[in-house]
């Protein structure tokens, strides 16, 4: 494991399996405006799937609500046992790019979450921060795009593909703290 690699605004880890079949990149963004803090985590995943695996399709799951939910709020209640913080899932659509696109045009309204998109050939990340979409990634066919060229390419995708936003509640969290404080 590498890290923690501090920069301003942000903290990494990075890490990779020891058989070198899957490395982690894991990134806390804070931004503070007034009395605000906003944490968002980004959870990058790479895995070198076995034949087995690819015949029958094996998943390891959505790796960036299992850093939310496993790591990141069992040390926040450990810091204070009164958190409750949890991942919930707003939106999930399922069909051709075509109709998820459409759904990507009619965000949840929500302050801060996780879009994650997963079709036959490719996968989109992408953080959701005031009704924007931010921080895109696309994995597409063993090339990465990010930013507003993850977005476009993900534009021109065809196929089939499903669609899940997630909300994390953070600044319900933090009002908690602040009034407990």
């Amino acid at each position: 494991m590498i890290g923690p690699e501090i920069s301003p605004n942000s903290i990494s880890y990075k890490g990779e399996s020891d058989d070198g079949k899957m490395s982690l990149e894991v990134s806390f963004y804070l931004t503070q405006k007034d009395e605000v803090t906003k944490v968002r985590v980004l959870a990058i995943t790479e895995f070198k799937h076995s034949i087995l695996q690819k015949l029958f399709g094996s998943s390891l799951g959505n790796v960036s609500e299992h850093v939310v939910d496993k790591h990141l709020v069992p040390h926040l209640r450990s810091i204070n046992p009164e958190v409750d913080f949890t991942l919930n899932q707003v939106k999930r659509v399922t069909g051709s790019t075509t109709e998820i696109i459409e759904n990507m045009k009619s965000l949840p309204d929500i302050k801060f979450g996780l879009m994650i998109i997963k079709g036959d050939n490719f996968k989109f990340k992408a953080i959701i921060s005031d009704d924007k979409i931010e921080n895109a990634r696309l994995e597409l066919e063993g090339h990465k795009y990010y930013g507003e060229e993850a977005l476009s390419r993900m534009l021109t995708l065809g196929g089939k593909g499903e669609m899940t936003i997630y909300e994390i509640p953070v600044e319900e969290f933090l009002n908690k703290e602040f009034e407990r404080g």
